[in-house]
C-alpha cells in the first residue's frame, strides 16, 4: 500500500496507519513525518517520508534528505508545499538562508510540535521550524533570512508576494525582488496565510475593513505604501488591516476609486472604463501577432482580435511588430468604452524566422510567468522559435495557453558554473531530484559538462566563448556542440578559432535570424542546424558568395563574387567581411551597401554588422573543404 501511496524518502519515525489528512484542532499544532498523499496538498510536489507541519490554518511540508528541490548542493529541510487547508499548494520552494551555508548532511526529527534540523557536517548546527497555534506565523530559529521560489505567475504586492490560492506570504524585513525569485534578509520569521493573516502577524494594531466594491481588487496602503492586495467576492469585501490603512478599488481598464481610510460599511467604486479592440494584420491581409504600446503601458496582442485595457481619456501610442516590420505610429484619440482598431503593418525586412535563444524561463531566478505568457509576449515582438532555460535548474515549457503559431523547444537547461552559459535542450524536470535534476558544475570539466547535459549528444547544446576556451582544441570536443551562443561581435575572436579548425557550426543569439521558408518546428531546426542562422539584435545581413549563403554547400572556385546587403540596420555604421585568423577582408560605410566585390582566399567568410548598439553576424559560407 506504501508502495502504491507514493515513494518514500527516508525512514518514517511514525507507522504508516497514523496516516491523518484532517487538520489539526483549533489551537494545536502537528510536527511529524508524512505517512500518506492525502496529508499532502494538493498540487504538492512532497512525497511520503517527508516532513508535515501545520495548524488548523496552514499547512507545510517539509522536503526530507538527501537534497533540496531548487538547489543543486545542500540537504533537504526546506519547504516544499504551503497551503491554506482545502487548497492548492501555492510555492515551489521555500530555502532558508544560514550563516555558513546550508548543510550538506542533515537529520530531521520531530520534537512536539516542531521540527528540529541537526546539521550532520561536523558543524554540529541546530535550526528549529516552528508554527504558532493560531496563525500563520512560520519561525526558523537560527536562520538569517529566506529565499522563495514562488509559483507560476506569483506576483509581488507591498510587502507581499501574493502566490495564488489565497496565500500570500511576507515578513518583518523588506522584501528584495528578483522577477522570479524573492529574498528576505535579516529575519527568521515569515507570515504565511490570507492577507488578514499576514495583517495579524505583522502588525500590532489593526482593524477589519469591511465594504461592497463594483472592483475586483481591494489595495491597502499605509503611509502612502502599498501593503497588499485583497480579492473583491461578490461585489464585497472583508480584510484585516493595519490601523491607519486606506482602502481604494481597481479593475483592469477603469479608473479606480479614490482612496478611503479603512472602516466598516465602505462603498468603494471604479471609475469610467477605456478598452481597444485591435486587429494587426501585414500587407497581404494576414493576421500576425505584435505589440501595442499606448501611453507606455504594452499589451501583447497575438493573431486575434485583442481587447486592451488601456483605460478611458486621451492617449497615443504605437504598434510593433519585431523587426521585420516598420513600427505603426497610432494618433493620439480618445478612448471612451470600447473602440475598435485595425493596423496594417509596412515590412521593412525579408521574410525570415526569428529565434530566440537562452530565454529566462520559470524557475530561472529571474522569471516567474508561465510558459504561456512568456511566449505570448516573445510571438508580440515577432519571434517564431524560442528555446526557453533556467540557471541551474530546468525550464517549464508546458502551458495550455502556448500561442499555436509559436513553436518552442520544450525545455532546457543552462549552466551558472564558471565554464560558460553553456545549455541544452529539450530536458524534463524531475522534482526528486536536486534542482529538478540540472546538472552540478562543481568539478566537472568542461568537456565532460557538455557531454552530461547534451547525453552524449543527445540534446542540443549551445556554448558561449567562455566554454570554447575552456574546452580546449576542437579535435577533442566529443561531442560536439551543435551551436555557439554568442552576445556581440567581440565573441568572434574565439569562434574564428572554431572555424580555422574546420568546424562546420551554427552562430546564435538572443535573437537569431533563421534563413528558412516556413516557420514549421522541423523546418527551423534544421535551418539552425545547417547554419542558415545569424545572431542580431534586428539588422538582417545578406551575404551570398557565387550565389550561396551561409548554410549552403561549399563554394569550389578561384576567385568568388560576394555580393552583401543590409536591411533593417538600426544604428549599424560598418559593415565587414572576416575570414581565417578573425581578419577583416573588406569593410563598408553603411551608406556603401548594397555592395559586390571579390575574394580569392579559401576557408571561410562571414558578414559582421556592427554599431553602438545593434549588431548582427552571419553563420560561415564554407569557401573550401578541409
Amino acid at each position: 500500500m506504501l508502495l502504491l501511496s507514493g515513494c518514500v524518502t527516508g525512514p518514517l519515525s511514525t507507522a504508516p496507519d497514523s496516516c491523518d489528512p484532517d487538520p489539526p484542532a483549533v489551537g494545536e499544532v502537528r510536527a511529524r513525518q508524512i505517512t500518506c498523499t492525502a496529508e499532502i496538498p494538493a498540487s504538492g510536489e512532497a512525497y511520503i517520508g517527508d516532513w508535515l507541519l501545520e495548524n488548523a490554518l496552514l499547512r507545510l511540508t517539509i522536503r526530507n534528505i538527501p537534497n533540496r528541490m531548487t538547489q543543486l548542493n545542500g540537504a533537504g529541510g526546506t519547504v516544499i508545499d504551503a497551503a491554506l487547508h482545502g487548497t492548492d499548494d501555492a510555492i515551489v520552494e521555500l530555502i532558508p538562508v544560514v550563516d555558513e551555508g546550508w548543510p550538506t548532511a542533515l537529520n530531521i526529527t520531530a520534537d512536539g510540535d516542531t521540527l528540529l534540523l541537526t546539521a550532520e557536517d561536523g558543524s554540529k548546527r541546530v535550526w528549529r521550524y516552528r508554527l504558532t497555534p493560531d496563525s500563520g506565523l512560520l519561525t526558523l530559529e537560527g536562520a538569517e533570512g529566506f529565499t522563495l521560489v514562488p509559483a507560476i505567475n506569483s506576483a509581488v504586492n507591498g510587502i507581499a508576494i501574493q502566490a495564488g490560492a489565497g496565500l500570500s506570504i511576507a515578513a518583518p524585513s523588506p522584501l528584495e525582488d528578483h522577477g522570479g525569485w524573492v529574498d528576505w534578509r535579516d529575519t527568521e520569521i515569515l507570515a504565511l496565510g490570507s492577507p488578514s493573516m499576514l495583517t495579524q502577524a505583522l502588525y500590532s494594531e489593526h482593524t477589519t475593513a469591511t465594504g461592497q466594491s463594483t472592483g475586483d481588487v481591494i489595495e491597502v496602503a499605509l503611509n502612502g505604501s502599498s501593503v497588499f492586495e485583497a480579492p473583491v467576492v461578490d461585489g464585497s469585501f472583508e480584510v484585516d488591516v493595519p490601523v491607519g490603512a486606506e482602502l481604494r478599488t481597481t479593475m483592469a481598464g477603469h479608473i479606480p476609486s479614490g482612496w478611503a481610510s479603512a472602516s466598516s460599511d465602505m462603498d468603494l467604486n471604479i471609475g469610467d472604463g477605456g478598452f481597444l479592440l485591435i486587429s494587426v494584420f501585414d500587407e497581404t491581409g494576414k493576421p500576425i501577432p505584435a505589440t501595442l504600446d499606448w501611453s507606455g503601458a504594452t499589451f501583447s496582442v497575438l493573431d486575434t482580435p485583442k481587447l486592451a485595457s488601456v483605460g478611458p481619456g486621451e492617449g497615443s501610442g504605437f504598434v510593433d511588430a519585431g523587426p521585420e516590420f516598420i513600427v505603426h505610429e497610432l494618433d493620439a484619440v480618445s478612448i471612451t468604452g470600447e473602440v475598435e482598431l485595425e493596423v496594417i503593418m509596412e515590412r521593412k525586412a525579408p521574410d525570415a524566422a526569428l529565434a530566440a535563444f537562452g530565454v529566462p524561463g520559470f524557475p530561472d531566478k529571474t522569471e516567474r510567468r508561465s510558459a504561456g505568457r512568456v511566449l505570448k509576449q516573445l510571438a508580440s515582438t515577432g519571434v517564431d522559435y524560442a528555446v526557453l532555460t533556467a540557471v541551474d535548474e530546468v525550464s517549464q515549457t508546458s502551458s495550455s495557453t502556448t500561442p499555436d503559431h509559436l513553436i518552442s523547444v520544450s525545455s532546457s537547461s543552462q549552466s551558472g558554473g564558471p565554464l560558460g552559459a553553456i545549455f541544452t535542450w529539450p530536458w524534463s524536470a524531475n522534482d526528486k531530484r536536486a534542482a529538478h535534476g540540472a546538472v552540478n558544475w562543481e568539478g566537472v570539466s568542461a568537456l565532460d559538462l557538455l557531454a552530461i547535459m547534451s547525453k552524449s549528444g543527445r540534446r542540443t547544446a549551445a556554448v558561449d566563448a567562455t566554454w570554447v576556451e575552456a574546452a580546449g582544441p576542437v579535435s577533442g570536443w566529443v561531442p560536439s556542440p551543435q551551436t555557439i551562443y554568442i552576445d556581440g561581435p567581440s565573441d568572434l575572436v574565439h569562434v574564428a578559432g572554431v572555424f580555422d579548425q574546420w568546424l562546420p557550426i551554427a552562430l546564435v543569439g538572443e535573437r537569431t535570424w533563421v534563413h528558412v521558408d516556413g516557420r514549421t518546428s522541423t523546418e527551423i531546426q534544421r535551418g539552425i542546424f545547417e547554419g542558415r542562422t545569424a545572431p542580431t539584435t534586428g539588422p538582417q545581413i545578406g551575404l551570398l558568395v557565387d550565389g550561396a549563403a551561409p548554410g549552403d554547400a561549399f563554394v569550389e572556385a578561384q576567385t568568388r563574387a560576394v555580393s552583401i546587403a543590409i536591411s533593417n540596420p538600426g544604428d549599424v555604421s560598418t559593415v565587414y567581411l572576416l575570414g581565417p585568423l578573425a581578419e577583416i577582408i573588406q569593410s563598408w560605410d553603411i551608406d556603401d551597401l548594397p555592395a559586390e566585390t571579390e575574394i580569392d582566399h579559401s576557408g571561410w567568410v562571414i558578414a559582421v554588422a556592427e554599431g553602438d548598439t545593434s549588431w548582427s553576424v552571419t553563420s560561415p559560407v564554407w569557401l573550401s573543404r578541409p
